[in-house]
């Protein structure tokens, strides 16, 4: 993840964030609505504004009449937008049609403390005639909150002085009695409290069943509209409620957990790295002939890669902390790590240095302290992959370039050889370094598998960082092909992927050319089929994804809380969004994944992606990620943000990616499909976007539910390289290209539409996206997600009565087939968040606060059936760390296997971890 800034941020403004504590004889705890100022000026309160009681979205909008009572309103009458500034903090102006008048909207908003004391927004908004030196002749104009009629009748609002007004339940008349002028109102609600503050108010209070919508409207009105050249409203909302917290209770229980692995434990996954550390005792990984990693001195010996990434200060410990973290992650089965946003905390000064005008300077105490962690996990047998720029800073030392440069590295090595030059120097410092724990430069050290150049760099999703020079260098690039008859969109398009192609040519040339040894990959952010160009100048296709991201890095901060098993369209279905941007022949990456804290659903994670990345057939996944801070690394902390090391859910969901993906209990797909991708198809849309613009079609992305997807470039005399099962492609390519292949028409993609149950064509995956269940079973692996009272069986496993939603799954752990096995590991995920973990809602869309130690569980239970050849086994409740805890109930008929499994306050010890063994 590289949002330039967004972390420094996260680490101060999250621990701004007040929230009142509520104490016996105080008043209650509340927390502050989130507002947002929309694209068009728009200022939306989630949960309080309503256009109408049938709406569940509402925002406050500036109505203007003109001469004749002719009216606009700025939703959809404001053209001409302009703005400055972002979020919260902005100005938006533009041009408003007014029957009759020609006015000039300014708005500024700002996020203030109240003279109350309140979080909330200013606002000032200024009307101004078009004409200079005439008035704007307006009858009237008023900016209008509306309230819906049902939840705001019987209601009170409050003016600082003067008399209250108790909103009815019956129309009786337009404008309602209020005090025209106040200098502070409120509204009060049984879960909000809304608020407007101002030296004067100008107020309005309007029943809108006038006009026949069933709404409230509180209105601010514009002094002097009429004869006045201009006019100007200010004055601060605010919006409050109280939140929804998690205490420990009959839904949630103190679930004990360590960070820790005792050797020999059913949790001991570190079999799965048996014979094979130190990382490069077989040489390098390299990519072998079928396209997937293999080792180079045992080139018949697949490898797949399962770790998780490093952040900031996690990359800088101690020793005996990196030795000690290298253990954890052998224990747990991982063997490769990601160490990712390096390049600001290795240089002298570290964030301090981030806006100095001179280049960062690698720090030689920081520079030890990764050399050390790379040998300790080298050691330990795990590879280790890297970026070679993140968020670094380049000072204003870039010729040609008269600011300092940070993110906009990425804009500008592809079409500036300054900027290239700049970034090879700095790569070179770290890569030609030779490391004193190993003796080996970092450059040449088997150990080091993959080096991703610039981190997130899809083009058209960084151009705009050097936005000039790509527009002067493309008027010069588009003269020779004005005949084409391709829109200027889509040649931009073209130009931005050919560009970009040739600049990681260019990157790879470089780096071999100083000895550089290990794969490289990049682009890693984004979907578009564009894309695949600039990809297939690499040796490693990368990318990332994730489910119910936050939308910002601090809080209070906003997630949908939807699971991705029930997303009704594949393509933005985790993780088979990224499934079409894998290019057959080349080993398929993933260095960011993670299904995110707090999503209540997020227990799915782990069946989700080992399931769907094994029979894609995918080469590495790396969660994001372990820690962002070595503190996280030294002693537990409540969850937070992306960091699996103060998530115990998600730590147990990762031991279902490493058995069903690394282990290999998920065999791939049976069919391969092929995408033919050419520049025209892919450029068709114009530049792409990430959800939308420039994707592979829906029906394809479908097809990853079934079988192998993937792409290739058909261009020029380019051919399909390797046998599929089909070729897809907008138009028929020519024999020459499909090269012995059968064509499949995009238009007769089928999708998903109308299948019940989704089925893979190994019969191993099964996933309903209406009733939101997944199934797998293996011969080593069963597992089912599923809601709350779903009865569904899996292989040997079956499940029924459950009370909430859960993932419950079996694995043989002794090499036998699951029937057979007599050391079976058995998990009954739930949820888990932190005491006092604070929320708007019982939904939990939107975190005000992360809350304390211990962890809660969310209790549940569910009975479980396992077939299984062997009696006289018994079932232990297992600990975080693997060892036994008691015994638990079962009993053996009929060749399986019954046993409930809960989640309860009755429990001392409460677990989500079972063993069925002697």
């Amino acid at each position: 993840m590289n949002r330039a800034g967004v972390w420094k941020k996260f680490r101060v403004v999250a621990g701004a964030v007040c929230v009142a504590t509520t104490v016996a004889g105080m008043a209650q705890e509340s927390v502050p609505v989130a507002i947002k100022v929309d694209h068009r000026g728009l200022i939306e309160i989630p949960g309080v504004l309503r256009m109408n009681s049938g709406h569940h979205w509402g925002a406050a909008n500036l109505i203007v009449f003109g001469p004749s009572w002719g009216y606009s309103a700025q939703d959809y009458a404001l053209k001409n937008i302009q703005k400055a500034g972002g979020g919260n903090d902005q100005t938006i102006s533009g041009d408003l049609g007014v029957p009759g008048a020609k006015v000039k909207v300014e708005q500024t908003t700002k996020a203030v403390k109240t003279a109350s004391g309140k979080s909330g927004l200013r606002v000032k908004w200024t009307l101004r005639s078009a004409e200079a030196g005439k008035p704007m002749g307006l009858q009237m104009a008023y900016v209008m909150f509306p309230f819906g009629v049902a939840e705001t009748a019987g209601l009170v609002l409050e003016p600082d002085s003067g008399e209250k007004l108790t909103f009815p339940s019956a129309f009786g008349q337009e404008y309602l009695p209020f005090p025209r002028h106040a200098s502070a109102v409120t509204l009060k609600a049984p879960k909000t409290t809304f608020g407007l503050e101002g030296k004067d108010l100008n107020l309005a209070i309007a029943d809108g069943r006038k006009q026949k919508a069933e709404n409230f409207q509180i209105r601010l009105e514009f002094p002097n509209a009429k004869d006045a050249e201009s006019s100007t409203i200010e004055f601060d909302v605010w919006a409050e409620f109280p939140p929804f917290t998690i205490q420990a209770g009959k839904d949630w229980v103190a679930f004990p957990y360590v960070n820790e692995i005792a050797p020999g434990t059913i949790l001991d996954f570190s079999f799965l790295n048996e014979g094979d550390a130190p990382a490069g005792r077989h040489g390098r990984i390299v990519v072998g002939r079928d396209g997937h990693y293999v080792f180079e001195n045992k080139p018949d010996r697949r490898v797949k890669l399962v770790g998780a990434n490093l952040c900031y200060s996690a990359n800088f410990v101690d020793k005996a902390t990196a030795d000690k973290l290298a253990e954890h992650f052998r224990r747990t089965g991982y063997n490769t790590v990601r160490f990712h946003h390096t390049d600001v905390t290795m240089m002298k000064g570290g964030w301090d240095a981030w806006n100095a005008v001179e280049p960062s300077v690698i720090d030689p105490a920081q520079l030890d302290r990764i050399d050390y962690l790379f040998a300790a996990m080298k050691k330990a047998g795990l590879y280790v992959t890297i970026d070679l720029y993140a968020m670094g800073s380049y000072g204003k030392t870039i010729a040609g370039i008269d600011k300092g440069v940070r993110g906009e590295i990425k804009a500008l090595v592809p079409i500036h050889e300054p900027a290239l030059k700049a970034w090879g120097e700095m790569a070179m410092l770290w890569l030609d370094h030779v490391n004193p724990y190993t003796g080996l430069a970092w450059k040449d050290d088997p150990a080091l598998v993959n080096i991703c150049p610039l981190n997130e760099d899809g083009i058209a999703s960084v151009w705009w960082g050097a936005k000039d020079l790509y527009e002067a260098k493309f008027a010069e690039w588009k003269k020779d092909r004005q005949a084409s008859g391709r829109t200027e969109s889509q040649l931009m398009a073209q130009f931005l992927a050919e560009t970009k192609a040739e600049s990681n040519r260019q990157i790879e040339k470089f780096l071999r050319a100083n000895g550089v040894k290990a794969l490289l990959s990049g682009s890693n952010w984004w979907d578009t089929m564009a894309q695949t160009f600039e990809r297939d100048a690499l040796d490693v296709v990368d990318n990332h994804q994730y489910a119910d991201h936050p939308d910002r890095h601090w809080l209070p901060s906003k997630y949908n809380q939807k699971s991705t098993l029930r997303e009704g369209n594949p393509t933005y279905m985790v993780p088979l969004m990224k499934a079409p941007s894998r290019i057959f022949g080349k080993p398929f990456i993933i260095t960011e994944w993670n299904f995110c804290m707090p999503n209540q659903h997020r227990a799915e994670g782990g069946a989700m992606m080992g399931a769907y990345a094994a029979l894609q057939d995918w080469d590495a996944l790396y969660r994001f990620a372990w820690a962002h801070d070595e503190k996280l690394i030294k002693e537990q902390r409540p969850a937070s943000g992306f960091d699996v090391a103060t998530d115990p859910l998600n730590q147990l969901a990762e031991r279902l990616v490493l058995l069903m993906f690394r282990r290999g209990d998920v065999s791939p797909a049976r069919k391969r499909f092929v995408y033919g991708v050419t520049m025209a198809e892919a450029t068709e849309q114009g530049v792409g976007d990430m959800w939308g613009k420039g994707l592979f079609p829906h029906g394809f992305n479908a097809m990853g539910l079934i079988s192998q997807i993937g792409s290739q470039v058909i261009e020029g005399d380019r051919a399909i390289r390797g046998t599929f099962d089909g070729v897809v492609a907008a138009e028929a390519p020519t024999a020459e290209k499909l090269a012995g292949n059968s064509y499949l028409a995009k238009s007769a993609l089928q999708g998903v539409k109308g299948m019940q149950e989704i089925v893979s064509d190994t019969g191993e995956i099964a996933l309903d996206n209406k009733k939101g269940h997944l199934r797998v079973a293996t011969s080593r692996t069963a597992c089912i997600v599923a809601p709350a009272g779903a009865a569904l069986a899996a292989g040997e496993l079956s499940v029924a009565n459950a009370d909430t939603f859960s993932t419950v799954s079996a694995s043989a752990m002794d090499g036998l087939p699951l029937a057979e096995s007599r050391r079976v590991l058995v998990f009954h995920l739930t949820n888990v968040l932190n005491t006092d973990m604070a929320f708007s809602n019982d939904k939990m869309n939107m975190l005000y606060r992360t809350g304390t130690l211990p962890y809660l569980a969310k209790t549940g239970f569910v009975d479980v059936r396992l077939r299984n050849a062997n009696p006289g086994l018994k079932l232990h409740a297992i600990a975080s760390d693997g060892r036994r805890l008691r015994e638990v109930p079962a009993t053996y008929a009929e060749g399986a296997y019954a046993f409930k499994v809960a989640i309860s306050s009755n429990d001392a010890h409460p677990t989500m971890i079972y063993e069925l063994a002697k």
